[in-house]
């Protein structure tokens, strides 16, 4: 410990503080839990001031429940200069002890720890409670002593009882790049706000995932106004949180002062709160200078909200990639989506991803043929595409799906993509399949065929019979790698 050093947090059996964390002392006696002051507990979160409960304050030695070897839990980190850090030549052991509460210690990269979720279902012989207050009390020196790990996922259990003390252990790690929460129930507020209020101190966070948070009027303002001072944050992710919608329009605030954060991913739950106000939104839209992704996941609700995402989006001028899964959509929406695509010059990449097409009566009613100079007799149900392929000069790839159209339609589309010099990647999740044949022959007489590159819908050699040379193309349409969307389920699946 410096001498000048003027925090002195006595967490974990470690003399250390947050400017003294790489050079931290050799390990001493074990430190009473029960002494931790009250003040000392609220100084980071706020609320409640819990103390650790009887079995996190007896642990004192943590083994290997297959090996029955001792972790040396208390050694500080060794990474640096080209050197490796010693908790890389025992992963295997502290894995023994993450795994009870489905976690795991992986390499990053070279010198960089990950600590990610393990799907592995663990069945211990020795007491359950006992290895999650070992997991726990592994976690909070893993966070606070070791500057090699760089990334953490945490679940809801292991925080749930102790989160004061692993979040004064994560504020001492200056080096977190990302940071992930995850869990089946929901976050109390208490416990978000406390998460909320250590953002601050992880100065080098790039990416943020937030899972079923509870967000009340303290913990909203507090993430509003780190998101406006924060210079290292690159990626958002809320998702399933609770807001009430006046709490949330402050978090907006918060993101239209934001000069970092390029992707922006969101689940319905938060988009709801978020969109309440349709003015804060455009105003969002207008203002946000860096905002580069937008991913927006219904969670298999199939929402009938895409106007509702589009329209704030129309006067945006930095956005250049837009990834909407799992939504409903109708002919006013493509119709919006068309004047997207007219209006916007910066969009590049477009994709309706598990989206299906919301058919009502009405559809049929006002169903007409449009006559094109260019194209011919075009129905009204394509005609939005047509116009928007034509007029549009931005739009490099698009994935939709278009099963709900017939071979006329696409025949039409074809043609206008003709027209578009841009667009030279199309991930098409499915084909309607009575009219393959019919698809592939306008296809191969316009010659678009090579700016296909994925279909989710093989079809038999039977229905290309007849065509000439189709069956290298329809190898060649096998389903593309899915690009990472930050917890965006469904993506191309």
């Amino acid at each position: 410990m410096r001498a000048d050093c003027k925090s002195t947090p006595l967490i974990l059996g470690l003399d250390v503080c947050a400017d003294c964390t790489n050079r931290a002392s050799p390990p001493v006696d074990h430190h009473d839990w029960d002494n931790l002051s009250s003040a000392r507990m609220a100084r980071v979160g706020g609320g409640s001031r819990r103390k650790p409960s009887q079995g996190l304050a007896a642990v004192t030695t943590i083994k290997g429940c297959l090996s029955g070897c001792a972790i040396d839990y208390r050694r500080p980190c060794t990474s640096g200069e080209g050197r490796l850090c010693d908790i890389f030549t025992e992963l295997p052991l502290w894995n023994e002890v993450f795994w009870h509460v489905r976690l795991e210690l992986r390499e990053l990269s070279p010198g960089q720890l990950s600590l990610v979720q393990e799907d592995l279902i663990w069945d211990p012989k020795r007491n359950v409670e006992e290895r999650k207050q070992e997991a726990t009390m592994l976690l909070c020196h893993l966070l606070m002593l070791h500057r090699c790990v760089i990334s953490v996922k945490l679940n809801i259990g292991i925080i749930r009882e102790h989160d004061q003390l692993v979040w004064d252990a994560m504020r001492q790690n200056s080096n977190l790049r990302k940071l992930e929460m995850w869990g089946s129930s929901y976050v109390d507020k208490t416990t978000s706000y406390r998460l909320i209020a250590v953002l601050p101190h992880l100065t080098e966070l790039r990416e943020l995932d937030l899972w079923s948070l509870d967000f009340g009027y303290a913990s909203s303002k507090r993430l509003a106004d780190y998101l406006a001072s924060t210079r290292s944050l690159k990626t958002l992710i809320m998702t399933r949180q609770y807001f009430k919608w006046d709490h949330a329009i402050k978090v907006v605030r918060g993101l239209e002062r934001n000069v970092t954060i390029t992707t922006l991913s969101l689940g319905m739950p938060t988009v709801d709160k978020f969109w309440s106000s349709s003015h804060a939104m455009i105003a969002f839209f207008h203002d946000v200078s860096t905002l580069r992704t937008l991913n927006v996941n219904a969670e298999s609700r199939h929402e009938d909200k895409v106007s509702r995402i589009i329209e704030p989006m129309l006067r945006n001028t930095t956005i250049s990639e837009v990834n909407l899964i799992d939504f409903h959509i109708n002919i006013g929406d493509i119709q919006l989506i068309a004047a997207l695509l007219i209006e916007n010059g910066t969009l590049k990449s477009l994709n309706f991803i598990s989206c299906v097409y919301k058919h009502t009566p009405q559809d049929d009613a006002d169903s007409c043929v449009t006559y094109t100079e260019s194209f011919g007799y075009v129905s009204s149900r394509i005609y939005p595409w047509v116009v928007a392929l034509t007029e549009n000069n931005s739009l490099e790839e698009l994935t939709l799906s278009l099963s709900w159209y017939d071979a006329e339609d696409w025949r039409s589309f074809f043609k206008a993509l003709v027209s578009n010099a841009s667009l030279k990647k199309i991930n098409v999740c499915q084909f309607p399949r009575k009219d393959v044949a019919e698809i592939f022959r306008a296809m191969r007489e316009t010659g678009v065929q090579g700016r296909f590159v994925g279909v989710h819908s093989m079809f038999n050699d039977a229905q290309l019979r007849g065509l000439s040379g189709p069956s290298n193309f329809v190898s060649r349409l096998t389903r593309p790698p899915s690009p990472r969307l930050n917890r965006c389920p469904g993506l191309l699946a």
